[in-house]
């Protein structure tokens, strides 16, 4: 196993201590679903599950996608253990339009600055237009992310800490002059057990390209917002919600 397997399969034992279930951003999805019509619902980067399982009371059918063999296979053991009716895949968010095919949902969301992985401009659209194509006319589209604008322009070179009484979790991003992406830079200790590392490379997208991007892949009534209180984006936000309607 090389370091970045062992570093994600650490990752994946303690993603629930460091990512727990955000109550903000369940509120904040369910509002923003249309209950009346919602029968299905697709999680984008569903990490270990935990906001499918529980949405999935409210909405007749979830289906949640990841990358991550190791996050599928803890979703799925939580997802027996709760009793839940989850379909969890091991699947590229690229893949979508393929898998599923159009017209099959009725909302998806794409949470956890999943988006930040899709290194290209190019994969960036060819993801909105399959996210536009998944879902059904007036389907619903939430995504969260990072605002770029924020963290590129003031210099920013880390994400607050996560610490709590088993783990500590620092995210720094390392800045380069001669590359439009971020190096992406992640310890995990484990308190009593030794620390280890990972590294990936982020897209910093701004909020003017994801509003482009958004609106040409032909969604509609796009609002952005600095956090799940639905809180006003402002220059120095850190975190940017976008929500849309499938024209």
């Amino acid at each position: 196993m090389n370091d970045k397997e062992t570093f994600y399969a650490k990752l994946s034992e303690h993603y629930d201590e460091i990512f727990p279930l955000s109550r903000s951003m369940e509120q904040f999805v369910l509002h923003e679903l249309p209950h009346h019509q919602l029968t299905s619902l697709l999680d984008i980067g569903c990490g270990t599950g935990s906001l499918a399982i529980a949405l999935s009371p409210q909405v007749e059918s979830v289906t949640a996608i990841d990358l991550d063999d190791k996050m599928i296979n803890k979703a799925k053991e939580k997802n027996d253990q709760a009793g839940s009716l989850v379909v969890f895949e091991t699947l590229n968010m690229l893949e979508i339009e393929n898998q599923f095919g159009r017209g099959k949902f009725d909302a998806a969301i794409c949470l956890g600055n999943t988006i930040a992985h899709l290194l290209s401009i190019a994969d960036i659209e060819l993801f909105f237009q399959a996210a536009a194509h998944v879902l059904v006319p007036g389907g619903k589209f939430i995504l969260q992310g990072l605002n770029y604008n924020h963290i590129l322009g003031d210099g920013i070179d880390s994400l607050p800490l996560i610490e709590n009484g088993n783990i500590r979790f620092i995210r720094k991003y390392q800045h380069n002059a001669h590359s439009e992406l971020l190096k992406f830079e992640t310890e995990l200790t484990v308190k009593g057990a030794s620390s280890v590392s990972g590294s990936t490379m982020h897209n910093p997208v701004r909020p003017e390209l994801f509003h482009s991007s958004i609106t040409e892949a032909g969604f509609t009534d796009l609002q952005m917002f600095g956090g799940f209180n639905r809180s006003a984006l402002l220059p120095n936000s850190l975190p940017l919600i976008i929500t849309c309607v499938r024209g």
